[in-house]
C-alpha cells in the first residue's frame, strides 16, 4: 500500500484543454478487520498429565489443547491477507503447565516455557491467510511433574499484531474449553504415600504427619476416599504401637494423623494400607529411649508461666498431674503449649513439637535451651543464655526485642543452630555499631555445617536513617545453610554487609517486601556467595550495594537462578556492581519482569569456571546507561528465544559462549537480532557462536567479523530442516562445527581460514565456487552430517580429507582437487549437475553412489571404475561416462550395478567379466563415442544376449559413434560370438575361437 499517484482523463470538445486531466495522489492503507478467535475444537477432558511429561516438545509427545483461527477481514476491499506476527496468550493456572508451543498442522512454529502470560514472536509467518480467508492452528502443551487435582488451565488470546504488509486485527479474542470436564488435570491415585513422619521418644506422641492418596509423581488424588489401615514395621508386639485407631477415614485425598506413640526405643517406619493402593511405606524414624530427667515438668495446657498453664511432673518413672513449678526452677520444663514467661524464667527449657515459649520480660542464667522440631521460642525482653542454646531442624526462634543485638547476653552460652532451624529478626537494637554477627562473633558456628545458622530472615521494621546489618567488619563466613529471607516493612534497609565481608549463604536469597542492600560499604570489596537462587516479589527491592563510592565493589557469586517478578527492583546505587551467575552445574536462569535501576550489571560465568545462564519469560531490558551484561571466558548465555534490549552494554569475551536464537542472529549493531541493545556492544572474535532453537531461517548476523579469528561456530539447530544462512564472509582458526541443521554459505558469505570443520550431523551447504571447498584449510572430523556442492555453477571439492555424505546439487560441474582419503555414507549428484572425478579415486568399500534425474557421473583412471562399492541408485536418466586414456574398468559390481545411461569416451575402457554383462534399466542406453575404444571379454558378443558385453536384459539402445573419428571395438575374450552391426568403425577381433553368429 502507502503512497499512490494517479492521473484522470475526461475527453471533451474543448479546443485546447482536451483532454481534461486531473492528478490524483493519496495514501492506500490495509484493513484492520481481521480477526483471531477460538476454533471449533473438541477439548481433551479428564487429562492424564503424567503421559505429557516433556520438557522438549514434539508433536508426538504433547496434548494438543486448543485451537484459534486467525480470519482476515470478509469484506474489508483491500486485496490483502492477514500474517500473524506475534500473539499473547494468558494461561488460568500456569503452574501446572511446564512448556506450550504453537502448531501449524504438525508442524512447530514455537516453543516456550509456560506462564502466566505466554508471548509468541517466532516462527508464526506460516499462519497466514489469503485476502478474505482463514487459517486455524493449534496450542500444545507439556505439563510440570507437580500439578493440582482437578485443575482446569485456560489458554485466552489477548493480543496480536500482523505485518504490516497485510490486514491487521480488529479484535482478539477467545478461549480453550474448560466447559464440563474440557482441559482438567485428572490425578489418579495409585499409591498411599507419607509426609515426613519425624522422630520422638517413648510414649511421647510423634510430631503428625500426613498420609496421602497420591499417583506416581506423587501429586494428590483430592477425589480419593479411603478406609487407611495403619501398622509398622516395628519388631515389637502391636500393644507398643499406639493409636486412636487402626484404621483411618481418608477424605479428600489426604489426612493428617497426631496420635501415635510408640512405647519401645527403635527405628522403624509407619505402613498404611487401603484397598486398590498400593502400601506405602513412611521415612526410617527413631524412637529414643528418652529417660526424662527426674521430677521434670511438662505442660498439659497453654497458659502463663508458672501458674497460668496446668502441668504433670516425672515422679517415679511416670507423668503425674497435680503439680506446679516455682518461677525460676532448676528441674527440666518440658513446654508442648502455648506458654508465655513474665520474668523470672526456668533454667532447663525444652521447646518440643506444638509448644511455643514467649518471653516478654527479661530472664536471666537459662542453663540449658533447647528448640525441637516443630517448637517456638518468641523473645520479646532480654534473654540471658549462659548455658547450651540449641535449635534443631524444623524448631524457630523470634527475635523481637530493641535491646538485643549481637553482643547481648542472649550469646552468653554455646550455640547451636542446626541445618534446617530458622531464626527470625523480628525487631533489633538497630544502630549503625550493632550487628548479629560480631567481629569476632559471639554467636558460634554450627560444627556439622559450618555456618550460622540454619534459615534466617530479617522481617523487622528499621526505621528511616536505621538498618540492619548483619556482620561486622570483613571476615568470611557461611552466614546461613539454608535461606536467607528480607521482609521488613520499615523504611530502613538489611544489608549483609558495610564493609567488604565475605559471606556464603547456602540457600536461596528471598526478598519478598523492604530493600535488602548486599553491601552498604564505601570500601573493602564484598563478594555474597548464594549457593541457592534469587527472588524477589512485588514490593522488594534488590540493592547491589547502596553506598556511592569509586574504590569499593560488591558481587554476588549466584549459583542458582535470579527471578524479579513485576513490582519487584534490582539496582545498585555503586557503580562496578554485579551479579555474577557462577553455577557449575546444571542451567542457571534469569528472569527479570521487574525494574532494573542503574549500575546493576550481569556477569555470566566467573572466567574460569564453566556456567550456563538462559533467559527466561521476557526480554531482558537494560533500563540504563549504567547497566552492563558481560558473558565472561568459559559462561554461557542461552538467549532462549529472548533478547537483550534497552540502553545498556553488552559485551562477549574471548571463549565465552552465545547460543543464538533470534532469526536475525546476532548483529554488532542495530535493533536486530539477541542483541538490540543501543549501547556498546563488544564481541569477542574468540567468542562461541552457537546458533540453536528452531527459527528457520535463520542468519548468523554480523556480529562474526570479516577477519579469521579463533571464533568457533556451532549449528545445533533443533529440527534437521532448520537453516542458518552466513551473513558476511568470516574466518576462522578455530572450528565449524555442525550438529543438527543446515548451513548456508555462499560464494559472498563463506566461512575460511586455518580451523578446523567438525560434522556429527546437520547439512554443510556450500555455493562457493572461487576454490578447493569446503575453505577451511584444518582437518576434517565428520562422524555425520552431509557436505552439499549447491552453486549453480562449476564447483571443486577439497581433496585428502576424510568425508561422509556428499552432495552435488544445483548446476554446473563438480570436480575434485585431489582424490578425498575416504568418503563414508553417500555421494549423491542431483538432476542436472556433472560430478567428474577425473582419474581419481573416490570411495571405496563404505561409499554408495547415488545419481538422481540426468546427474552425469564422469571418471577416469585405471582399475575397476565408479570406485564406490557399497549401494548403488542410479536413475534411469542418469549417465555415467568412462573417459581418457587409462586402462578403466567398468564396473559390473556385486550385487549387480543397474545403471541408466553408459558413455564409453575413454580410449582404453573395458568390460573384464568372462559372463556377466553390463546391466542397465529399462529405457537405458549404451554408447560408444566417436574416437573411443571399448574392449570386452564376454562370450555372447557386444550385444543382444544376456551374456553379451551389453545385457540384453530390460532392451538397452546401443550406438557406436564413428564421426568425425571412427570408434574401436575389440573382442578379447575367448570363445566370443561376433554381434553383427552395421555401425562398427574400428572392430578387432582377439577371439582365439570365435564364431560369425551374425550377418551385418
Amino acid at each position: 500500500m502507502g503512497s499512490r499517484a494517479a492521473q484522470l482523463s475526461i475527453a471533451n470538445d474543448d479546443s485546447n484543454e482536451n483532454p481534461y486531466l486531473i492528478n490524483l495522489t493519496g495514501t492506500g492503507t490495509t484493513s484492520q478487520q481481521s480477526t483471531i478467535s477460538a476454533a471449533t475444537f473438541t477439548a481433551p477432558t479428564n487429562v492424564a498429565y503424567g503421559s505429557y511429561q516433556a520438557g522438549n516438545i514434539t508433536f508426538a509427545n504433547s496434548l494438543e489443547v486448543g485451537q484459534f483461527t486467525v480470519q482476515d477481514g470478509v469484506s474489508d476491499n483491500d486485496s490483502f491477507g492477514t500474517t500473524l506476527s506475534t500473539i499473547t496468550f494468558s494461561l488460568s493456572n500456569s503452574a501446572n503447565v511446564q512448556r506450550v508451543a504453537l502448531y501449524d498442522g504438525a508442524t512447530e512454529l514455537q516453543e516456550i516455557a509456560a506462564g502466566a502470560t505466554n508471548v509468541f514472536n517466532a516462527g508464526l509467518g506460516a499462519i497466514n491467510t489469503t485476502d478474505g480467508g482463514s487459517k486455524t492452528f493449534s496450542i500444545r502443551v507439556t505439563f510440570n511433574p507437580t500439578v493440582t487435582d482437578n485443575q482446569q488451565y485456560q489458554f485466552t488470546a489477548t493480543s496480536a499484531t500482523a505485518d504490516a504488509a497485510g490486514s491487521g486485527f480488529a479484535t482478539v479474542g477467545g478461549s480453550t474449553s474448560i466447559a464440563g470436564n474440557n482441559n482438567r488435570i485428572v490425578v489418579t491415585a495409585n499409591r498411599l504415600s507419607f509426609g515426613t513422619v519425624g522422630g520422638g521418644s517413648i510414649n511421647v506422641t510423634l510430631p503428625s504427619f500426613t498420609l496421602s492418596a497420591t499417583d506416581g509423581l506423587g501429586n494428590v488424588d483430592l477425589d480419593r476416599s479411603a478406609a487407611v489401615t495403619l501398622g509398622t514395621t516395628s519388631a515389637f508386639p502391636s500393644a507398643n504401637f499406639t493409636r486412636t485407631t487402626p484404621t483411618y477415614a481418608l477424605t479428600g485425598g489426604s489426612i493428617t494423623i497426631s496420635n501415635v506413640a510408640f512405647a519401645d526405643a527403635q527405628t522403624t517406619t509407619l505402613t498404611a494400607d487401603a484397598a486398590g493402593l498400593t502400601q506405602g511405606v513412611s521415612n526410617p524414624f527413631i524412637i529414643s529411649l528418652v529417660s526424662f530427667p527426674a521430677n521434670s515438668y511438662r505442660t498439659t495446657s497453654a497458659g502463663a508461666y508458672p501458674s497460668g498453664a496446668t502441668w504433670e511432673r516425672f515422679v517415679s518413672g511416670t507423668w503425674t498431674s497435680g503439680f506446679t513449678p516455682v518461677a525460676g526452677e532448676d528441674d527440666f520444663i518440658y513446654i508442648r503449649h502455648a506458654i508465655t514467661n513474665a520474668s523470672n524464667s526456668p533454667q532447663n527449657v525444652v521447646i518440643e513439637t506444638g509448644g511455643t515459649f514467649t518471653y516478654n520480660s527479661s530472664a536471666t542464667n537459662l542453663s540449658s535451651l533447647l528448640v525441637e522440631s516443630g517448637g517456638v521460642l518468641q523473645i520479646n525482653a532480654a534473654l540471658t543464655v549462659s548455658g547450651t542454646f540449641t535449635v534443631e531442624s524444623g524448631g524457630t526462634v523470634n527475635i523481637n526485642s530493641s535491646t538485643t543485638n549481637g553482643a547481648s547476653a542472649l550469646w552468653n552460652g554455646v550455640e547451636d543452630f542446626q541445618d534446617g532451624s530458622t531464626v527470625n529478626i523480628q525487631n533489633w537494637q538497630y544502630a549503625d555499631a550493632n550487628r548479629l554477627i560480631e567481629n569476632p562473633s559471639r554467636i558460634q558456628v554450627n560444627t556439622t555445617s559450618g555456618s550460622y545458622f540454619g534459615n534466617l530472615i530479617v522481617s523487622g521494621n528499621p526505621p528511616t536513617g536505621d538498618s540492619f546489618i548483619v556482620v561486622d567488619g570483613a571476615p568470611t563466613i557461611n552466614l546461613c545453610k539454608n535461606n536467607f529471607t528480607v521482609s521488613e516493612a520499615g523504611t530502613g534497609y538489611v544489608a549483609i554487609t558495610s564493609s567488604g565481608a565475605n559471606a556464603t549463604i547456602g540457600g536461596n536469597v528471598i526478598v519478598t517486601t523492604g530493600q535488602f542492600n548486599v553491601a552498604a560499604t564505601t570500601s573493602g570489596n564484598a563478594i555474597t556467595t548464594v549457593l541457592g537462587n534469587i527472588s524477589v516479589a512485588s514490593g522488594g527491592t534488590l540493592n547491589l550495594n547502596v553506598n556511592s563510592s569509586g574504590s569499593a565493589t560488591s558481587i554476588v557469586q549466584l549459583k542458582g537462578n535470579l527471578s524479579v517478578v513485576s513490582g519487584g527492583t534490582l539496582n545498585s546505587t555503586d557503580a562496578g556492581c554485579a551479579v555474577v551467575f557462577s553455577g557449575t552445574t546444571g542451567t542457571q536462569t534469569l528472569s527479570l519482569a521487574g525494574t532494573l535501576g542503574t549500575n546493576a550489571n550481569f556477569e555470566v560465568g566467573d572466567g574460569t569456571n564453566a556456567s550456563t545462564v538462559q533467559l527466561i519469560n521476557q526480554n531482558l531490558n537494560l533500563t540504563n546507561s549504567s547497566n552492563a551484561f558481560t558473558v565472561k571466558t568459559n559462561g554461557i548465555l542461552d538467549f532462549n528465544y529472548r533478547d537483550i534490549t534497552g540502553i545498556g552494554t553488552f559485551t562477549l569475551e574471548s571463549a565465552g559462549e552465545l547460543r543464538i536464537t533470534s532469526a536475525a542472529g546476532l548483529t554488532a549493531s542495530g535493533a536486530t537480532g539477541n542483541v538490540t541493545s543501543s549501547g556498546t556492544r563488544t564481541i569477542s572474535q574468540s567468542g562461541i557462536f552457537r546458533y540453536t532453537g528452531n527459527v528457520t531461517p535463520q542468519a548468523t548476523g554480523n556480529a562474526m567479523t570479516t577477519g579469521s579469528s579463533a571464533k568457533r561456530i556451532i549449528i545445533d539447530k533443533t529440527n534437521p530442516t532448520d537453516v542458518v544462512n552466513l551473513t558476511q564472509s568470516t574466518g576462522t582458526t578455530d572450528r565449524l562445527e555442525i550438529i543438527e541443521g543446515t548451513f548456508v554459505e555462499t560464494a559472498a558469505a563463506n566461512v575460511s581460514g586455518s580451523g578446523n570443520l567438525v560434522m556429527s550431523g546437520g547439512t554443510y551447504r556450500t555455493a562457493v565456487v572461487s576454490g578447493p571447498v569446503p575453505l577451511l584449510a584444518g582437518t576434517f572430523t565428520l562422524t555425520g552430517g552431509t557436505i552439499d556442492l549447491n552453486a549453480a555453477g562449476n564447483q571443486t571439492l577439497k581433496g585428502a580429507r576424510d568425508y561422509r555424505n556428499l552432495t552435488f546439487s544445483t548446476s554446473g560441474t563438480k570436480t575434485l582437487s585431489s582424490a578425498p582419503d575416504s568418503v563414508t555414507g553417500t555421494a549423491t549428484v542431483q538432476s542436472g549437475v556433472i560430478l567428474d572425478v577425473d582419474n581419481n579415486s573416490f570411495g571405496g568399500s563404505i561409499t554408495n553412489l547415488t545419481l538422481n534425474g540426468t546427474a552425469i557421473y564422469k571418471t577416469s583412471g585405471n582399475g575397476t571404475k565408479p570406485d564406490a562399492d557399497g549401494t548403488y541408485n542410479l536413475a534411469a536418466t542418469s549417465t555415467v561416462e568412462f573417459y581418457g586414456t587409462s586402462a578403466t574398468i567398468v564396473k559390473l559390481g556385486s550385487p549387480a550395478v543397474s545403471y541408466g545411461n553408459v558413455v564409453v569416451s575413454g580410449t582404453n575402457v573395458s568390460s573384464t567379466s568372462t559372463t556377466t554383462g553390463i546391466l542397465f534399466k529399462s529405457g537405458g542406453s549404451f554408447t560408444v563415442k566417436q574416437g573411443a575404444t571399448f574392449t570386452f571379454r564376454q562370450p555372447g558378443g557386444l550385444n543382444g544376449l544376456v551374456n553379451s558385453a551389453v545385457s540384453s536384459t530390460n532392451s538397452p539402445t546401443v550406438t557406436i559413434e564413428n564421426t568425425p573419428a571412427l570408434s574401436t571395438i575389440v573382442y578379447n575374450g575367448v570363445g566370443q560370438s561376433l554381434t553383427g552391426r552395421a555401425d562398427y568403425g574400428n572392430l578387432i577381433i582377439n577371439n582365439t575361437s570365435g564364431a560369425l553368429n551374425n550377418k551385418w
